[in-house]
């Protein structure tokens, strides 16, 4: 697996927010941080998007009106959830 350098900027008051996140979390290491970070960031989407359609699923059991979702994916894309979430068991 080959890596990629990529640069971006941050405004120098978070600058010691993230020196500090990175080393709490990833013992300095910035590119560890990165990966645990994304890590956590699709583990929060996929909460949210399943927490949707469990809402989904109370209004057409109720004969409501659709809800419009956070996310921009489409109830058919939930149906990928269950299997992930039984696959980590």
């Amino acid at each position: 697996m080959g890596a990629v350098n990529l640069k971006f900027w941050i405004s120098e008051e978070d600058r010691n927010r993230l020196e500090h996140l990175v080393d709490y979390f990833a013992r300095g290491n910035r590119s560890a941080f990165l990966h645990l970070a994304m890590k956590r960031m699709e583990t929060l989407e996929r909460t949210e998007r399943f927490r949707d359609l469990q809402a989904h699923g109370r209004h057409a059991d109720r004969n409501l009106v659709s809800i419009k979702c956070r996310s921009k994916a489409s109830l058919s894309e939930y149906s990928s959830i269950g299997a992930s979430v039984r696959s980590r068991r």
